[in-house]
C-alpha cells in the first residue's frame, strides 16, 4: 500500500482540510469556495481544532471522519456507507450519523450498511439481510 495513503483512503500529506477541500475544489473549481465548504464539514464532524494538521498524524477515528467529511462535502446524490462508525466511539458516532442524515434530502439518498443496532434505528428505512435473504 501507497504509505501516503491511511486505511481510510485520506491522503498522509495533506492537511485534514485539504483532503476535504480536494474533493470539493475537483468539482467546482474555486478554491475558496471549497476551503469554506471543507471547513463547514469538519466542523460538523468535530474536527475543526484539527483541520491543518497532516492527514497522517490523525488517529484512526479522525481519519475516518475526514473521509466522510470528503464524502459529504459536494452533497452528492447517493452516499454509500459500509459500516461508517465501525470504529469511532459513542461520541463520535453521533457526529458521523448526523453528518451523514444532515445530506439526505429529496435529490440526496443514503443506503447504510451495519451490524450496529444503534446506526440501523437511526434510518428512516430499515432492511435486514440473512443468510444472502432479503428479510425486509
Amino acid at each position: 500500500m501507497d504509505s501516503s495513503f491511511n486505511k481510510n483512503n485520506v491522503l498522509g500529506h495533506f492537511s485534514a482540510r485539504d483532503n476535504v477541500a480536494l474533493a470539493a475544489w475537483r468539482a467546482h473549481g474555486s478554491k475558496t469556495d471549497a476551503e469554506r465548504g471543507a471547513d463547514l464539514a469538519l466542523d460538523r464532524l468535530g474536527l475543526s481544532a484539527r483541520k491543518d494538521l497532516e492527514a497522517a498524524r490523525l488517529s484512526g477515528g479522525e481519519a475516518q471522519r475526514v473521509a466522510i467529511a470528503r464524502a459529504i462535502v459536494n452533497r452528492p446524490r447517493l452516499v454509500l456507507a459500509d459500516e461508517p462508525t465501525g470504529s469511532l466511539d459513542s461520541e463520535n458516532a453521533a457526529k458521523v450519523l448526523d453528518a451523514l442524515l444532515s445530506v439526505v434530502s429529496d435529490t440526496t439518498a443514503l443506503l447504510v450498511v451495519t451490524h450496529d443496532p444503534h446506526v440501523a434505528v437511526r434510518m428512516r428505512r430499515t432492511i435486514r439481510v440473512s443468510d444472502g435473504r432479503l428479510l425486509g
